[in-house]
Parts: structure tokens; C-alpha cells; sequence
């Protein structure tokens, strides 16, 4: 459970607190490691919120934690998680709604920010870097607000920012999220129906399987999907939606140089919108889902800029 102080975090944890023994990675078609390790729970505002940590890096090693985006789940960045587990202590999580985690009856920014913040307290991360995707870079950056010495720096991947000053998406943008719980008789029926919103470019097949296992639970007899169709990606019913002005936490801004999510006055525009954001950088041949389409080309980048560090001059590779 988590106590207030003003908008700080104490997190009570309901999983053990030693170290895990690590778990080997497994291998699939394609060369690529998926990375796994049991699941730990930490409640926030009276729902369980899901997250894995891989700890056996050096001690005193310095703290990663990935966020995935809209309909998606941690596991979207298990092909990821191996490129960094040997040198930062890594963790992922599951927003509410999303994943292993549960359901609320109404979902908002300062929430989600809550659930970061609850994740980074009960894992021992701060000051952690944010590696976030989509929809986890808007809450990254308002739980910097609330909480400036638990986040020291963010990554973020073609984010449509719930910023002042960035238009929201035009509806018919939104419609391909429309969706009702439904029941599919097995995982062959879940993968035939399962699409990447927006629609993307060539993904690995054994990524791609990967993340369509973990994204259904079985279901009266059958496998449904683990989100919560009731969640808006704009929130629209929050009034206090938009990430607050002041973000002054080092942000890189990374996006797809054929997203259909970002363009590049768009990325221009969320960059000369947060104080501390350094130039924005382009991914070739990469469509929305870059952890996806480009996962090498996006682990040599955030490599690089973890490398670089967060107060490197300002400009970004382009």
C-alpha cells in the first residue's frame, strides 16, 4: 500500500525482498533471448501493480526501468531487457489495466505517475533512467514532476506527449483502439486476431509470438486479451491529464522515421516543449513500434546515450 507524502512514494511490498537466483534466457528462432524472472506485486491505490527486476548486476550498478505503451505489457521488452541486464539493474512493469496487473474503475496521469514512482520505491532504483515507449513516456515525465529525485533521466520513443501545446489525436485516430472483451476458443484463434495498432512494419516472428503469448489469459474456457477495453489512451476524462509544466528531467527523444504517430514537426515541437529534452533522434525504417521493427538500431542508441549521459551537451544524434 502506498502512504502520502505530498507526492512521494513509500511502497510496501507483497513479494520477497532477496535477490532472485537469475533465470537463463531462452532462446528462439532468430538468435533472439527473451528475458524472464519471477514477477514481484506492489499495491497502489488498493490495485496490484505488476513488475519484474533482473538484479544480478554489479553492486551499485546504476538502474534501468523500461515502460511499454498503449494495450501493450512489459513483456514487449524482454528481447530488450539481455542488452542491459549484465551492467544496470533492470526492471519492467505493467501499468494498470495492462498486463499482469489489475483493473481500476478510472484511469488518470497522476495514477500511472503513482505506480512508476510505487515500482522505482519498492525496487530500490533511484535515481533510475526511464526507457519509455508510447504511452509510458506522458506518465514518466509527470512522475519526474512529482518526484524530481527519483528519476534522473527518460528516454523516450515516439510519444504523442499529453503536453500544452500538443494537439491531440484527430478521433478517427483513436477508433482502431475501439474494443469489446471477447473469447477466443485457443492461442491459435488469439494469434489469427492479434494486430500491432498502428499497423507497422516487418517484426521478427519469434518477438512478435513472444509478446501475442503473454498478451491473453485463459478465460471461461478460453484465452481473452489482458487489457482493459474500458482504457482511453488520451484520458479524456481526467482533467488533470496534461504532464504539468517545470519537467526539468533530462529527456532524449527518440522516433520512427515512418511513424504514423510522430512526425518530424511533431518530434520538433514536443522537444522545444520540455526544457531539458535534447534534439530529437531519428530511427531509419521504423514505423511507431521501434523496439519492435528496429530493436538492434534502439539498443545501440539508448546504449549510446546512457553512455553519454544525461547532461551531455545539447543536441542530439541525428
Amino acid at each position: 500500500m502506498l502512504d502520502r507524502e505530498g507526492d512521494k512514494m513509500a511502497a510496501t511490498a507483497l513479494a520477497p525482498v532477496s535477490r532472485p537466483a537469475p533465470i537463463p534466457e531462452a532462446e528462439y528462432a532468430g538468435g533472439w533471448r527473451f528475458a524472464d524472472v519471477p514477477a514481484r506485486t506492489v499495491m497502489v491505490d488498493g490495485v496490484p501493480i505488476s513488475y519484474r527486476l533482473w538484479d544480478d548486476a554489479p553492486a551499485g550498478a546504476p538502474a534501468l526501468l523500461f515502460l511499454h505503451g498503449f494495450r501493450a505489457h512489459s513483456r514487449w521488452w524482454d528481447h530488450i531487457v539481455p542488452f542491459f541486464r549484465d551492467h544496470y539493474r533492470v526492471a519492467t512493469m505493467d501499468f494498470s489495466g495492462l498486463g499482469d496487473s489489475g483493473w481500476r474503475d478510472r484511469y488518470t496521469m497522476r495514477g500511472f505517475a503513482r505506480e512508476i514512482l510505487a515500482v522505482i520505491a519498492d525496487a530500490g532504483l533511484a535515481p533510475v533512467t526511464i526507457v519509455a515507449h508510447s504511452f509510458g513516456g506522458s506518465p514518466a515525465a509527470f512522475a519526474s514532476v512529482l518526484d524530481p529525485d527519483a528519476i534522473r533521466h527518460a528516454v523516450i520513443i515516439d510519444t504523442r506527449m499529453i503536453l500544452a501545446g500538443v494537439p491531440d489525436p484527430q478521433p478517427i485516430e483513436l477508433q482502431a483502439f475501439n474494443a469489446s472483451k471477447r473469447i477466443y476458443k485457443d492461442m491459435d484463434e488469439v494469434r489469427g486476431r492479434y494486430r500491432l495498432i498502428p499497423s507497422s512494419g516487418a517484426v521478427d516472428a519469434g518477438i512478435l509470438d513472444h509478446i501475442v503469448r503473454h498478451s491473453a489469459r485463459a478465460d471461461r474456457g478460453g484465452w481473452t486479451w489482458k487489457f482493459d477495453p474500458s482504457f482511453d489512451p488520451q484520458l479524456t476524462d481526467d482533467p488533470d491529464r496534461l504532464v504539468p509544466p517545470g519537467v526539468s528531467m533530462p529527456i532524449d527523444y527518440i522516433y520512427g522515421d515512418r511513424s504514423g504517430v510522430i512526425t518530424p514537426e511533431l518530434a520538433e515541437l514536443i522537444v522545444s516543449l520540455l526544457p531539458n529534452c535534447r534534439a530529437p533522434i531519428v530511427i531509419p525504417h521504423s514505423d511507431h513500434h521501434v523496439l519492435l521493427e528496429q530493436p538492434v538500431a534502439l539498443v545501440a542508441v539508448v546504449r549510446t546515450l546512457l553512455m553519454r549521459g544525461p547532461l551531455g551537451a545539447v543536441g542530439g544524434l541525428r
